[in-house]
């Protein structure tokens, strides 16, 4: 039985949901490291520390607002999607760096489409008309581009479609100086080896979470 305990809530309505897919070990090492570095030269200017127990690094699928009480369903929905599902490849495409994040990029492919679809399918229905407040002001000060908004419409997220795989390195608080450290990636694949699924805070870290590993 997949239990939460008490669940922090987002917007005095929900709860943060987010869902990704993990990397190999290597790949997620190197990616830990990577966010150390940009911390240690921009002490006190990241938003968040990637570590391998509260916030994993992984290639974001999906993240709304839910209902507190619906978390429990979507993790378990996950988890029966995640069993049927067996490993699948993505090629990376390039690491972006700005004064505001940094993010490694993938190329989409038949699979990940395709998975990523489903979580959308299994997820979407539960957040019964739940959102980021911070919407809000995009909406009405017209920033979403036409496909931003009809995903939003349709999602609750402008991004969940057309949906374009990354991965957040490091998110600055307000902007950190990017001059004293230029990451390199390295890897041309990966060959995702679960999902990460959880209630996760403002700040970004996991307060519940849980990781299913695909079949062989």
């Amino acid at each position: 039985m997949i239990d939460f305990g008490i669940i922090s809530s987002s917007n005095n309505q929900g709860s943060i949901f987010a869902c990704g897919l993990l990397l190999p070990e290597d790949q997620e090492n190197h990616a830990i490291t990577i966010c150390h570095e940009i911390t240690k030269n921009n002490p006190g200017k990241v938003k968040f520390s990637l570590n391998k127990a509260t916030h994993p690094p992984y290639v974001r699928l999906y993240e709304t607002i839910l209902p507190s009480a619906k978390a429990q369903i979507a993790t378990k929905r996950m988890e029966d999607l995640t069993n049927k599902m067996s490993s699948f490849r993505m090629d990376w495409a390039e690491i972006e760096q700005t004064e505001n994040f940094v993010a490694i990029w993938g190329k989409i492919n038949r699979s990940l489409k395709l998975f990523h679809k489903a979580v959308l399918l299994e997820i979407n229905p539960l957040r019964e008309g739940y959102f980021k407040e911070k919407y809000i002001e995009d909406r009405v000060e017209h920033r979403f581009t036409a496909a931003e908004e009809e995903s939003f419409k349709k999602w609750g997220s402008p991004w969940a479609e057309p949906y374009i795989p990354h991965m957040i390195i490091a998110k600055a608080k307000l902007t950190f100086d990017i001059s004293k450290f230029v990451p390199e990636w390295g890897f041309q694949h990966c060959l995702f080896r679960g999902l990460l699924v959880g209630i996760r805070s403002e700040r970004g870290d996991f307060i519940h979470s849980f990781q299913f590993n695909f079949a062989k």
